[in-house]
């Protein structure tokens, strides 16, 4: 169950940067329909279920797995001490070392202080689900309970004396609850609207929305989220009814609107029903409603694709590649027993662990093309990016000498790479190539 956690708290991370984003474009561009806000809300959906995603360079998240149970000191990695991985230098520089002497494992021990922690944060987690999850039946039983006496009029739509609020209650056979005091042009108007909650597949949706924020109640961006969810699914039908009303009929619907917004407590206990909510704001967007305008949808569109290419997709794979210094090294280069390719062309590098201020120099180990690789310097926290051939492999080598009597491991970063271990015939190669390095 822990490592089950461990794996939602990332995701939910990871989820929360898109859940900022798409909170941002509904305060700014206020004017995008809102059928295609509900769309932003699917991706975020998306984020919170799927544990995986393709990789981009055009990702501009952080890191898909900020939070490690296990660290990397001087190149090996410590398990059951937590680390960050946010791809900020100062941040894991200062949080880090804090997190390593907190939770420092003592092998003689039987159970390291990261294991007690998650565990109980696991515990909590589970039990704060399993109450939301029994909450939300609780409250629809009890809904249920109360139109038990509902009378049918017409097909799924029902009338009774206790409801005060129209709501749509269900999931596989959704019903449409009405009061039996409104007259014939109200229901008219409210049947249209929940009418158009069903075919949306809104009963659906807003189930999906509150299932995952029993499993993601721990981030409050998911509480806002959700909350959002239910407002812009309430705007999104009103703006379809109120597209062909003339301003007579707006007026009337959101009279209507008003009238039912006294008494909705009964439906608000319920997180899966319909009820009438943000009111103020819906008779607002009823009356203003302007069919959208071609560069609004051009603008929408390209929020939409974008926000999909920047936060639905990973940031590339970072790669530790490790190089070696033999004991009394004195040799100008030493190369990585790990081959490289670039998916692009250009080879991005970083300073890791144990380098300083060097020399790096690509070795070529299978290439189409010839192409001499000068040796570039190197200096910590500034990356090196290097023209490559797109497919060829090449190892790293790096200016280091090391007159102790101990081999020393230093490590390369690189990322947008795929990685494999030299073969025999790529040593063969690479001996003779390292025969001609002066």
């Amino acid at each position: 169950m822990e490592e089950i956690f461990l794996k939602l708290l990332n995701m939910s991370i990871t989820a929360g940067w898109l859940i900022l984003a798409v909170l941002c474009i509904r305060l700014i561009f206020r004017k995008i329909p809102k059928w295609m806000i509900c769309l932003l809300w699917g991706a975020v959906a998306f984020r919170l279920i799927c544990p995986f995603s393709m990789e981009s360079r055009f990702s501009i998240l952080p890191s898909t797995e900020l939070v490690k149970s296990s660290t990397v000191v001087g190149g090996e990695v410590q398990n059951y001490i937590p680390s960050i991985d946010s791809h900020l230098t100062i941040v894991e520089n200062t949080i880090n070392p804090m997190l390593a002497e907190s939770y420092a494992y003592n092998p003689a021990a039987s159970v390291a202080p990261w294991q007690i922690t998650i565990y109980l944060v696991s515990l909590a987690w589970a039990g704060g689900m399993i109450l939301l999850i029994i909450c939300a039946m609780g409250s629809m039983i009890r809904l249920q309970m109360l139109v038990r006496e509902a009378v049918c009029v017409k097909n799924n739509i029902f009338i009774c004396d206790a409801v005060k609020s129209p709501f749509i209650l269900g999931i596989v056979r959704p019903r449409i609850y009405l009061s039996s005091a409104l007259n014939e042009k109200e229901m008219n108007y409210i049947i249209t609207h929940e009418s158009a909650h069903l075919r949306r597949k809104d009963h659906w949706w807003k189930p999906l929305g509150y299932l995952l924020l029993c499993i993601h109640w721990f981030n409050p961006l998911c509480w806002a989220a959700y909350a959002m969810l239910c407002k812009d699914i309430e705007l999104a039908c009103d703006e379809k009814a109120a597209r062909d009303m003339t301003f007579h009929e707006k007026k009337e619907y959101s009279k209507i609107l008003l009238s039912c917004a006294g008494q909705r407590s009964l439906v608000m206990v319920c997180p899966l029903a319909f009820g009438e909510v943000g009111i103020k704001e819906r008779v607002k967007s009823v009356l203003n409603y302007k069919k959208p305008t071609l560069w609004i949808m051009i603008v929408a569109t390209v929020i939409l694709v974008t926000l999909a290419i920047c936060f639905l997709t990973n940031p590339t794979k970072e790669y530790q590649i490790k190089i070696t210094i033999p004991a009394g090294s004195t040799d100008p280069f030493c190369y990585s027993d790990e081959e490289i390719s670039s998916k692009g062309n250009t080879l991005t590098l970083y300073a890791g662990d144990g380098v300083g201020d060097t020399e790096i120099k690509l070795l070529p180990v299978e290439v189409r093309e010839e192409n001499a690789y000068e040796s570039i310097y190197m200096t910590p926290g500034m990356p090196v990016k290097i023209d490559v051939e797109k497919g060829a492999w090449f190892k790293i080598g790096v200016n280091m000498q090391n007159p102790t009597d101990e081999r020393r491991d230093v490590y390369i970063s690189v990322d947008n790479v795929v990685v494999r271990i030299a073969s025999s015939a790529g040593d063969n190669e690479s001996d003779q190539a390292l025969e001609q390095v002066p």
